[in-house]
């Protein structure tokens, strides 16, 4: 006889989409993980080969709008941003959060870096402030400064980088323009200069680090794609030539480094959503055309575009997120619905593999097959996709929100269009609200 003292249970499984959002998902740039905000809870996704599956989860209070990890060279611990306003961070080994701070708004974007034995954290929400602050690891946290975003408006996307061992951070904003600020706990932040061209709202940012200073990647909606070229001034005189380009000049720390534009990239044919360096010195980037792609460096010094992937016609809205992989065999994007999409290289190109997933709206209803080994579950999301890690999905239509399944074959009657067979319940069907069928074969 059962009874609740020799009855244990254990989670095997967990699927929820990506939140909708250009900042809810982030890549590790050593183990691969990856971190994504879905519904109110943090997951993060580990990599096995060319697989990755479930591994680690925490909830929050209410739906996060961001997440990233924190740059460092060992162990992860996340940053999340959340619709109520709240900056949490996650040391995903102990699986314990604490609280950074709170925007009496949404977060927008979030950005976070190991640096000088603390991480630093930036948050910028729709309250129009960007908040920065010092935090020690299980013993909480100092405000270094704050930023007002000008005339109301919005930082969209942030990332931090050092310089002369000194702290920077870029903002990217709703005015079209991009201000790099220095961090300190002494001075807080002070604004060094702001770089302008873009000519729509600055959606993505990425620094990549050299020996004379770096190159800054911007995204925008625009369509185009900015290669920031931030370097030192070795020379003041070499600033006196017959032909230079624009510049803006700043100094960190007693150096004088100038900004000026490496390279303008055009290639996609909407939004630009998100722009992320891969470790072999290529960039990544993705746009709400559907697309990613791989640009690389000529020995003639241009740039242009190596590879070109995406999807044609289907339900899919755009790709609001580019994630390279540390090997850079892998690239991942996440859409609108909340997919995950993942393409590998191969010998005879880059081709598609699965990636876990789930619904991004109400699940309804879901019910086994008498043998056990596929479980089917409805949604109100409209959402088609096939994954397979481990387990497989298997995305089907329906016009119902409540459906019983008692032999697989009826599954495929469904997706043929013949789904009042399918139907077993003594409730009768809703009118509306088309919905999603997920399966899930056991394997």
């Amino acid at each position: 006889m059962l009874s609740a003292s020799n009855i244990s249970t254990e989670c095997v499984h967990r699927s929820i989409a990506c939140n909708r959002g250009t900042g809810t998902a982030d890549i590790h740039p050593l183990t691969d993980s990856i971190v994504y905000g879905g519904g109110c809870s943090g997951l993060v996704l580990i990599r096995s080969g060319y697989q990755y599956s479930v591994k680690h989860y925490t909830s929050v209070s209410s739906a996060i709008t961001a997440a990233v990890w924190v740059k460092q060279e060992e162990g992860e611990v996340a940053v999340m941003g959340c619709d109520k306003g709240d900056v949490i961070l996650w040391n995903v080994a102990s699986n314990t959060t604490l609280t950074v701070c709170k925007h009496s708004q949404s977060l927008v974007c979030v950005a976070a870096i190991a640096h000088q034995g603390s991480v630093v954290v930036t948050s910028c929400g729709s309250d129009s402030l960007v908040k920065i602050h010092s935090v020690m690891l299980g013993e909480g946290g100092s405000e270094i400064g704050s930023i007002t975003v000008p005339r109301q408006g919005f930082a969209l996307c942030c990332t931090m980088f050092t310089l002369q061992d000194t702290l920077l951070l870029a903002l990217g904003s709703d005015n079209s323009s991009i201000s790099l600020y220095t961090l300190s706990e002494g001075s807080g932040t002070v604004l060094l200069t702001t770089l302008t061209g873009h000519e729509d709202w600055v959606r993505g940012l990425d620094f990549r680090a050299s020996n004379y200073g770096g190159l800054l990647a911007s995204a925008s909606q625009d369509h185009y794609i900015r290669l920031w070229n931030i370097s030192r001034v070795e020379n003041k005189g070499e600033n006196e030539t017959h032909f230079k380009l624009k510049e803006k000049m700043f100094q960190v720390q007693g150096t004088q480094f100038r900004v000026s534009v490496e390279s303008i990239l055009l290639g996609h044919d909407n939004w630009v959503t998100s722009a992320r360096w891969i470790s072999n010195g290529k960039l990544l980037s993705a746009s709400m055309d559907k697309t990613l792609i791989i640009w690389d460096q000529g020995s003639d010094g241009l740039w242009s575009e190596s590879v070109h992937v995406g999807e044609v016609g289907g339900n899919n809205l755009g790709l609001f997120g580019a994630l390279p992989t540390s090997d850079a065999n892998i690239f991942i994007s996440h859409s609108f619905q909340g997919a995950f999409q993942a393409w590998r290289s191969t010998d005879s190109g880059w081709v598609g593999i699965p990636m876990p997933g789930g619904h991004f709206n109400a699940a309804k209803d879901l019910c086994w097959s008498p043998s056990g080994q596929y479980l089917l579950t409805a949604s109100t999301d409209q959402s088609g996709e096939k994954e397979e890690a481990g387990t497989k999905w298997l995305d089907l239509r329906s016009t119902a929100t409540t459906c019983r399944v008692s032999t697989v074959s009826q599954i495929a009657s469904i997706s043929a269009g013949v789904r009042r067979r399918s139907y077993e319940s003594s409730r009768p069907p809703p009118r509306s609200s088309p919905t999603s069928l997920r399966l899930l074969a056991v394997l």
